[in-house]
């Protein structure tokens, strides 16, 4: 009988250390982690870092997107966040010197200490092997609209950036969150939708201080992209408007002649076929590789509210296939309309 007990303690002990084994879905955080791990300093999940270089903009959507791990409620780090995954530089983890953090974000806030440390390619600075520059969600409040502070971890330093970086994506709080508490909070999330009338379950995106709204889900001519803006209740706003080719420019990357200030004659101050559009400008030749052309992701045709000046069957609009800028047809049926965000 006291063997039968033994043996019944040491399978009970051995099954209460798998079972809570078993609680931590995710690994802990090493130089060598490739796919999420959680930093059990901070209580941060990480996610793996990205297969391409982006700019910022195109990061917050990619981490709003991601699906890795089982979990959707990725969302880009902030600078202070970031900062947490620094080692071996004093200057630049957490509690050093170097001032930028999410209480100081202006320029002014890179002081020398930010600079970092000297250069080591081995990722002899980051809790995670990185060597590459990676981007945070927090934006200095005197910089451009396309800029972020960063950290580049072959020298530990924080800096402002404007370029293709790479990017890895955070969860907060703890990874024992029970199943029930997301439970609740999708439902809280599903009453307040519900509770401001909206009509997509989507997010609304903030790009360059823009709103814009979920894609619609299905096509509409002109006339009906005009009225559903109009009636848009989403994300608790009811002020939104079919963009102006203006403001849908805003939305072009990775294609300089149809960007807002590109060569493209097509703004809100020209709107003629005649006088504005030149079809080496608004219709560029040759394609990016996999860059997309959306700051949003979008790859078909979009209405804008802007009409042709001398052809007023016709409205502006932007192909997020390739870029261009072109005109379309205000009542065309035959592929049952065109794509519409809406913006505010």
């Amino acid at each position: 009988m006291k063997k039968i007990m033994t043996l019944f303690c040491a399978l009970t002990i051995l099954a209460l250390f798998v079972l809570l084994s078993g609680c931590s879905k995710f690994p802990e955080c090493s130089p060598t982690s490739k796919t999420p791990c959680r930093d059990s300093s901070s209580g941060l999940i990480w996610s793996s870092k990205s297969h391409g270089i982006m700019y910022d903009h195109d990061a917050e959507y990619y981490c709003s997107h991601l699906p890795e791990g089982g979990y959707s409620d990725w969302r880009l780090p902030s600078i202070d966040e970031l900062r947490t995954l620094i080692e071996n530089c004093r200057k630049t983890e957490t509690g050093g010197e170097c001032k930028a953090s999410d209480e100081c974000r202006d320029s002014r806030c890179e002081n020398d200490a930010c600079a970092g440390c000297p250069f080591n390619s081995s990722g002899y600075y980051s809790k995670l092997g990185d060597s590459d520059t990676l981007w945070s969600d927090s934006w200095p409040a005197d910089g451009g609209a396309d800029c972020s502070w960063s950290v580049n971890f072959s020298e530990g330093a924080v800096h402002i950036n404007n370029e293709y970086l790479y990017t890895r994506c955070v969860r907060g709080g703890s990874q024992d969150d029970s199943e029930e508490e997301e439970e609740e909070e999708e439902e809280e999330e599903e009453e307040e939708e519900e509770k401001n009338g909206n009509l997509s379950d989507g997010a609304c995106f903030k790009v360059d201080g823009r709103l814009w709204s979920n894609l619609s889900s299905v096509k509409f001519i002109w006339s009906d992209a005009v009225k559903y803006c109009d009636k848009l209740n989403q994300c608790g706003h009811s002020d939104w408007h079919l963009p102006t080719i203006s403001e849908l420019r805003t939305l072009i990357q990775n294609r300089p002649k149809t960007e807002p200030d590109g060569k493209c004659g097509v703004t809100d101050n020209c709107l003629s076929y005649d006088d504005c559009y030149d079809f080496d400008s608004c219709l560029p030749s040759g394609f990016y590789g996999n860059d997309p052309y959306s700051k949003l992701g979008d790859e078909e045709w979009f209405w804008s509210s802007s009409d042709l000046s001398d052809e007023p069957d016709y409205a502006w609009g932007v192909d997020f296939y390739d870029g261009s800028i072109s005109e379309y047809e205000k009542n065309v049926y035959d592929s049952e309309g065109c794509n519409v965000r809406c913006v505010r």
